[in-house]
């Protein structure tokens, strides 16, 4: 039986996210309050970059194409499950699908083993 997606929301207020496997958790405070999502990766993205731009999108609330190039410190903001913006503080974990696709642009763009460390797919 798959395992849910949890996430932990930042203290304050705290709490936690737990979505189905398939599904990316999200927890976003703002101004001490949480917002609690569990998005479904849109089922007509098919390609490795797609999908973890919209993912991106999603945990940055700021909308990227879909063949928009993914940079090292974005990888770096998936690979580390949280992302802070002004007075907002953004937690996030990815479900296998999009934890996949992360691997595969780090494999195809041949970076160092350091960063293919920080995304661990168990």
């Amino acid at each position: 039986m798959p395992i849910n997606n949890v996430c932990n929301c930042p203290h304050p207020p705290g709490g936690q996210v737990v979505c189905e496997p398939n599904q990316m958790a999200v927890c976003i405070i703002v101004n001490g309050q949480a917002r609690q999502q569990c998005l479904n990766p849109p089922d007509e993205i098919n390609n490795a970059l797609a999908l973890v731009t919209w993912a991106l999108s999603e945990i940055t609330i700021e909308r990227k194409r879909s063949y928009s190039s993914i940079t090292n410190q974005e990888i770096r903001i998936l690979a580390s499950g949280e992302y802070n913006f002004n007075n907002i503080s953004v937690t996030f974990s990815l479900p296998q699908k999009i934890k996949t696709a992360l691997e595969e642009i780090i494999n195809n763009r041949g970076m160092s083993s350091g960063h293919e460390r920080e995304v661990e797919t168990s």
